[in-house]
């Protein structure tokens, strides 16, 4: 699951909440709060819709920089 994005020459696979809470065991109202609190992500176009997406290795180095939140 997930989509693929070239950025800067580099190939991402961005995953939508609700897998990058699946993929890290937790809730999709978890992922939420923490784009609160700064989780990286980007927005993409996915047909006629704009969708947030999540690139699992950024948001992994971001936990490991904020190591208080709890999954």
């Amino acid at each position: 699951m997930g989509v693929f994005l070239y950025k800067g020459g580099e190939r991402m696979k961005l995953f939508n909440a609700y897998q990058l809470a699946n993929k890290l065991g937790i809730t999709h109202t978890t992922i939420y709060s923490w784009v609160d609190k700064g989780l990286p992500y980007e927005y993409i176009t996915v047909g006629k819709r704009i969708s947030m997406r999540f690139d699992l290795d950024k948001v992994k180095e971001w936990l490991t920089e904020n190591p208080t939140l709890k999954k």
